[in-house]
């Protein structure tokens, strides 16, 4: 009989830590927040949107961090220069990211830039239609010479 009532306790048990443990995974797995993705033709906040035209006009590209090197990267949505190849070919950017963005002239984050402060946008003056990579989130934001970022 007291073997009968212990195993009926470790049953109990067995079956709330089961049922304790399939109500965690469902609160895991629910649908997380909205958060942007890079690529998916939103400008969304964390993010940097660069733009094939000017004044934000045209195809852009949105990305969520560093990119070394623009080649292979296309504009994929709708508007005047979609399709084509975001190096060499951004004009104007928005920065809805918390930290500054830096658009450079060569790849590997090299050259002439431009400085974009967080949550500004901007026409792009020394790299316009000539840049190759970006820095997201960057750490040395303020220490860079005078003369070359506006």
């Amino acid at each position: 009989m007291e073997i009968t009532m212990a195993l009926r306790a470790i049953t109990r048990s067995a079956l709330a830590a089961a049922a304790a443990l399939g109500a965690a995974v469902a609160a895991l797995s629910a649908a997380p927040a909205a958060q942007a993705w890079e690529g998916d033709g939103r400008c969304e906040t964390g993010e940097v949107c660069l733009y094939w035209g000017g004044n934000y006009t045209g195809a852009f590209r949105d990305y969520s961090g560093s990119v070394w090197d623009f080649a292979g990267h296309r504009y994929p949505n709708n508007g005047t220069g979609a399709g084509q190849s975001v190096k060499n070919n951004a004009a104007s950017v928005i920065n809805r990211d918390g930290a500054a963005a830096i658009i450079y002239y060569n790849e590997g984050y090299t050259g002439p830039y431009d400085y974009v402060a967080p949550y500004t946008r901007r026409n792009l003056y020394y790299t316009w239609n000539d840049n190759a990579s970006m820095v997201d989130l960057c750490v040395y934001c303020g220490t860079y010479p005078s003369g070359t970022a506006e």
